[in-house]
């Protein structure tokens, strides 16, 4: 799982960047082949959350060259200041053991007056 925890990693960067630059992040699906080489594809939908579902099936269809795939999505989450921007990163390593991690990445979009960032609970 350390792969594809490294590969969420790299994935879910790319995503911050993308929000930091004041960018709608399209959701992204990246994915590792078994020669340890890495591809992208943008889920272009015309509506947000049915690229967000078809990253959500492809994760769970997978696909027979992957060892392991991320999809990035922007969404939200509830921390104790109430309801926060964040990308959450789902992962799945493929194999006979399926295993799968998901993590949200909070942050201020580029517009907040306070400045575009990453946030922990507390920021």
């Amino acid at each position: 799982m350390i792969e594809t925890a490294r590969l969420a990693g790299f994935f879910a960067a790319h995503g911050i960047w993308c929000v930091s630059e004041g960018e709608t992040l399209i959701p992204l699906l990246g994915y590792e082949h078994a020669d340890g080489e890495y591809g992208m594809d943008r889920l272009m939908f015309d509506d947000y959350a049915e690229g967000a579902r078809a990253g959500q099936d492809a994760l769970a269809d997978g696909d027979p060259s992957w060892v392991g795939a991320v999809l990035v999505a922007d969404g939200y989450i509830h921390l104790d200041q109430g309801k926060t921007d964040a990308l959450v990163v789902e992962a799945v390593q493929y194999g006979p053991y399926r295993q799968t991690m998901q993590v949200a990445v909070p942050y201020r979009p580029a517009e907040d007056p306070r400045g575009s960032r990453c946030t922990g609970p507390s920021s």
